[in-house]
């Protein structure tokens, strides 16, 4: 399969779930949340089979304003978002993509205007070639995340997405670009993806799968 990477030239990968591991910094804060409001709930990873799973187990317990104000200061805090891990492995695989003849390599995330700061933060502690023109947020709020991520993957002319929303996976190859699903617990329900999921820590062997084909070039 790997001799078919030969004709890529556009490598883009979402941010969260796909390079950061935010889930775990929103999982902690969530946690820390509970427990300051008294709950015996503590929740793990593979609970997540859903992105709103925050929002409808805190509303369970302590109603829908409260949840409200949980599931934003999770997902959508600066603070938060500084604390996240990076995939172990990604980050690795997209410089040695980068340094692939002709390749580019771009982030395209869903991640609102008032996040920008800290997502550069993230990169330039993480991978600082990143904030080279090649990290892609969303500006205009009145177009959805999935309508983001495939007009700008059409204007770069994207060759491989690498993403971990079942459905943005389903937009983007409905229309002709191809995509790798990244297996993550919000996206085990769709049994009907599994032909298309890679796990998380695939990335050592596409390295060596490339590596047998191309020379990436030196500088």
């Amino acid at each position: 399969m790997y001799e078919n990477y030969r004709l890529f030239r556009v490598f883009a990968f979402d941010s969260d779930g796909v390079q950061n591991r935010s889930h775990v910094a929103a999982l902690a804060q969530a946690n820390l949340l509970f427990e300051q409001h008294r709950l015996s709930v503590r929740l793990a990873y593979p609970d997540l089979i859903d992105w709103n799973t925050l929002s409808q187990v805190a509303t369970q317990h302590l109603g829908s304003q409260i949840a409200s104000q949980i599931n934003q200061c999770c997902w959508y805090t600066p603070e938060v978002l500084r604390k996240a891990p990076p995939e172990p492995g990604v980050l690795k695989a997209m410089a040695f993509l980068n340094r692939l003849p002709q390749a580019q390599v771009h982030t395209i995330t869903t991640r609102l205007p008032h996040l920008r700061e800290c997502t550069q933060d993230w990169y330039a502690q993480h991978a600082p070639w990143m904030n080279d023109g090649r990290l892609h947020l969303r500006e205009n709020t009145q177009c959805t995340g999935d309508e983001f991520k495939l007009a700008t993957a059409r204007e770069l002319k994207v060759s491989w997405f690498v993403e971990d929303n079942a459905d943005t996976f389903d937009l983007l190859s409905k229309n002709g670009i191809p995509a790798t699903l990244i297996s993550r617990p919000w996206n085990s329900l769709r049994r009907d993806l599994d032909q298309y999921r890679s796990e998380p820590g695939f990335w050592p062997i596409v390295i060596r799968g490339l590596s047998a084909y191309i020379k990436p070039k030196t500088y």
